[in-house]
């Protein structure tokens, strides 16, 4: 099975980048102390460089502040040093540290996803392609596999070395976007949504808004607020409407997909907006009154505050997750003033979910129009418009419901219409009250 080297590239290009000395010193990082210039300096010396060289190299490679003047004596003083002097030793503690590294470079491609605040593994083999999390067994194998060879080493140091920044951290969508083609400037979004037969045409140019603000939350474009919109499709069971909804995600994101989403646990469902790219709320028309206010908020949060036991602080969390949500029913929004958030639309008829295949020009279309300032927000006219569209799709309190059946609306040929006082309303809905 061939391998997918891309990531791998990219973890290279970060270890060059953190460590610019790692011809010399492949698996100790710079610091700015006496010890690591000598040693620096050395194995500079060893490889045949001019003094001037080897102190211009480490001026402008070293990350750190350093006085130029005492980095100037130490390797003065190296190279000054007789050939056959004693070149500087590794103390006991950086020998070991030194064989740590070594080992998890040559057995593992480790990396820190930042979406799902995991670090995931893959064995340098060449039938282990797959990266997976790793979890208690794989740190006690990672330490077991080092004691195998020789190396001091145990379960508290792969959990030190898995928590530093000697991995490469790695976000999902970043990669992804950085991975797409320039855009043909074919235009395949709108064309993407038409698969769905709705009876208002003036959804399909703001289910186009709202994928560009699903994919400019990805971007991390909008970090003042989040993808504030949420698109709903109503429709008869069994027309294609959590498919389509799976359809949305390219296959590399396939796994920040969820259906699994409920807003009993309000602080899991906040997480999940830090966890996932893409939420469908599916049978949304059960959400009840009082998870209305929570939805309303979630959807214009930008970031997600999360308190860890114990701590004095909050840790504020990306977030990633637009939502969407599918219902049978047309009552599906129970707040008419929050509907200017809803992009709600009949499914007429079954949706075309034959497989799609151009996801990166999808998705390069979407970027350019980003990169180009195409809105991915509502202004006040368009929310005002989504409002009206929107009443049709508005859960009636049940109060409207009975008023309904009671009465209705006179005319001039009804002989037996007759005038009510708001109190006789009030008692003929409420009987029992008097």
């Amino acid at each position: 099975m061939e391998i997918d080297n891309t990531n791998d590239l990219r973890e290279a290009r970060y270890t060059s980048v953190m460590n610019p000395f790692a011809e010399y010193l492949p698996y100790i990082w710079p610091s700015n102390s006496d010890a690591y210039f000598t040693l620096l300096a050395s194995k500079m010396r060893a490889a045949g460089m001019a003094e001037e060289r080897a102190l211009s190299l480490i001026i402008d490679g070293n990350a750190f502040e350093v006085d130029e003047e005492h980095l100037s004596a130490i390797v003065s003083g190296v190279f000054a040093a007789p050939a056959e002097a004693p070149q500087p030793e590794l103390t006991k503690g950086q020998g070991r540290a030194l064989a740590q590294r070594e080992f998890f470079s040559r057995r593992y491609a480790l990396r820190y996803n930042r979406v799902l605040g995991v670090t995931e593994y893959r064995q340098r083999k060449r039938l282990h392609p797959q990266r997976h999390p790793v979890d208690e067994m794989v740190i006690n194998s990672m330490a077991v596999n080092a004691q195998e060879e020789g190396i001091d080493m145990w379960d508290r140091d792969v959990r030190r070395y898995l928590k530093s920044d000697r991995v490469y951290p790695y976000d999902p969508f970043d990669d992804f976007f950085r991975s797409l083609p320039r855009w043909d400037h074919r235009p395949r979004i709108d064309k993407f949504f038409r698969r769905i037969p709705v009876d208002d045409e003036q959804w399909y140019p703001l289910a186009h808004k709202w994928f560009l603000g699903m994919v400019a939350l990805w971007m991390q474009k909008n970090r003042r607020k989040g993808n504030e919109l949420m698109l709903l499709l109503v429709g008869e069971q069994g027309t294609g409407k959590s498919t389509f909804a799976r359809m949305l995600m390219p296959k590399q994101l396939e796994q920040y997909y969820t259906e699994n989403f409920s807003l009993s646990d309000r602080r899991k469902a906040l997480l999940m907006l830090t966890r996932y790219g893409l939420i469908n709320f599916d049978e949304a028309d059960r959400l009840t009154d009082s998870q209305q206010p929570i939805l309303k908020n979630m959807l214009q949060l930008p970031m997600v505050d999360e308190y860890k036991p114990y701590a004095s602080n909050s840790t504020q969390l990306t977030r990633y997750a637009s939502l969407m949500g599918t219902s049978n029913s047309m009552s599906v929004i129970a707040d008419l003033t929050g509907s200017r958030r809803y992009v709600c639309a009949k499914v007429t008829d079954r949706i075309d979910t034959r497989p799609f295949r151009n996801y990166p020009q999808l998705y390069a279309e979407a970027v350019w129009e980003i990169e180009h300032g195409t809105p991915y927000w509502l202004d006040s006219r368009e929310e005002a418009a989504m409002m009206e569209r929107n009443k049709r799709f508005v859960r009636m309190p049940a109060e409207s419901e009975t008023f309904d059946t009671l009465f209705e609306i006179a005319t001039p040929d009804m002989a037996d219409a007759q005038w009510l006082y708001a109190s006789e309303i009030n008692q003929r809905l409420h009987p029992t009250r008097h």
